[in-house]
């Protein structure tokens, strides 16, 4: 049995990606310490994504949602994150992510 963690890919950020990351980080408090974790995730396994065709393109979509394991805790400001993105062996290249405020339950 090997270690699915050993594989760790390059993120490659296009133009829009970027731009996108900078923005959420402005807004949500606490993007960027969710960005770190869900950044590794992805850089070690983005065949966990969704996988769709599109104009004969393969395109990847990863959604996270990160709460507290309680149903009535806060959400502390925690976000829900997607990505678009398409990977090889060596790289993760984001095409564009998004986030939004997770609902109270």
């Amino acid at each position: 049995m090997g270690n699915e963690w050993v594989t760790h890919r390059t993120i490659i950020e296009e133009p829009k990606a970027t731009q996108s990351i900078e923005k959420l980080t402005e807004k949500h408090e606490r993007f960027d310490d969710q960005w770190t974790g869900f950044s590794w995730l992805l850089s070690r396994s983005p065949e966990l994504g969704r996988k769709k065709t599109f104009n004969g393109d393969v395109y990847y979509l990863m959604h996270r949602v990160y709460r507290l394991m309680r149903d009535d805790a806060p959400n502390h400001g925690l976000v829900e994150i997607a990505v678009v993105y398409k990977f090889d062996d060596k790289t993760v290249t984001l095409i564009d992510v998004n986030a939004w405020e997770v609902e109270e339950s």
